[in-house]
């Protein structure tokens, strides 16, 4: 539970992690940037099924070059990735991905990119 933590060092990685809006159990190193476009997370934020911790997350992507840097932990990538799926979707005229198929599946792509990348999860 939150409230059975001593929070009294504002200098503790747990204290930062509640300040920076994170659930007070999510350690900080869980973390990791997802780049994404405007488009990416201008689609993110206008689905309706997006909950608002994640919602938090894509309003404080910071520029990054051409990109956005999303912070985003397991638990936030996996939500995300699960959305996404529902979008993704071909059209049963052609079987090919739809417009939206794309953006979304794109989205589903840089957070796998995410993870493979060097200092990513799975190393």
């Amino acid at each position: 539970s939150c409230g059975a933590r001593d929070m009294s060092d504002p200098g503790s990685p747990m204290t930062a992690t509640i300040r920076a809006g994170r659930p007070c159990w999510m350690k900080p190193e869980a973390m990791m940037e997802v780049r994404m476009t405007e488009i990416m997370v201008k689609a993110l934020t206008e689905t309706p099924e997006i909950p608002d911790n994640l919602i938090a997350c894509l309003r404080s992507a910071e520029a990054d070059g051409d990109m956005l840097r999303v912070d985003l932990g397991q638990d936030e990538r996996m939500a995300m990735t699960e959305i996404c799926e529902w979008y993704v979707r071909t059209d049963p005229d052609t079987g090919e991905l739809t417009e939206q198929g794309k953006l979304f599946e794109s989205i589903i792509q840089a957070i796998i990119d995410a993870d493979l990348a060097p200092g990513g999860m799975t190393e």
